[in-house]
């Protein structure tokens, strides 16, 4: 298996997502009660957020992406899907058990971000980003949340942040032409950049 992305979801369980092989279907690894990997989803899921043990939501990427949901811990998953948002799900991060937001690569030229307040039964695409640059995207759980916060770095060195829930973004640009690999914040004002 390939393995993109993982969640603690208490003391004794980890969850990871995943690949069976390059391009494979989606898997899904609850280390700690689980003895293989499970599929899950048709295409690769690339990013994992555990709200806790039980509420899970995992990201894909392609010619169709969706976001999938477990409200019991990966037993079972529902899917909702964001093709029209974006072609690659990096990141999603929950404010409340309600109220979240996804980070997708462009496109159309605009970010493929978008936010929930029904707990990701379904998806708006936010509008109110800086544009991106020409040839940027964003990375695999490059990104950190906490509170009302979000932010999440890109190709082009860039790190967008939102301080009111993926109401209103904006931009900074830590080394210009480069890669923001990971974000990581202790605050909302202080935290770094690995570039």
């Amino acid at each position: 298996p390939f393995w993109y992305s993982a969640a603690i979801l208490d003391y004794n369980n980890m969850a990871l997502v995943g690949a069976r092989q390059w391009g494979g279907y989606g898997i899904f690894f609850k280390y700690g009660q689980m003895y293989n990997p499970v599929k899950v989803a048709e295409k690769p899921l690339y990013c994992l957020y555990a709200y806790d043990a039980n509420t899970l939501f995992a990201g894909s990427g392609g010619t169709v992406t969706e976001i999938i949901k477990s409200t019991n811990g990966g037993t079972n998953w529902s899917s909702v899907n964001v093709t029209a948002i974006t072609n690659f799900v990096n990141a999603i991060y929950f404010f409340d058990n309600a109220s979240g937001v996804f980070v997708g690569d462009p496109i159309g030229g605009k970010w493929g971000v978008a936010s929930t307040n029904n707990a990701g039964q379904s998806w708006s695409r936010s509008y109110e980003l800086p544009d991106p640059l020409s040839g940027e995207s964003g990375y695999a759980n490059c990104s950190f949340g906490t509170g009302n916060l979000f932010w999440f770095g890109t190709n082009k060195g860039r790190v967008i942040f939102t301080r009111d829930r993926g109401n209103n973004w904006k931009a900074v640009t830590v080394k210009s032409g480069g890669f923001i690999y990971k974000v990581h914040f202790v605050d909302g004002e202080s935290g770094i950049a690995l570039y």
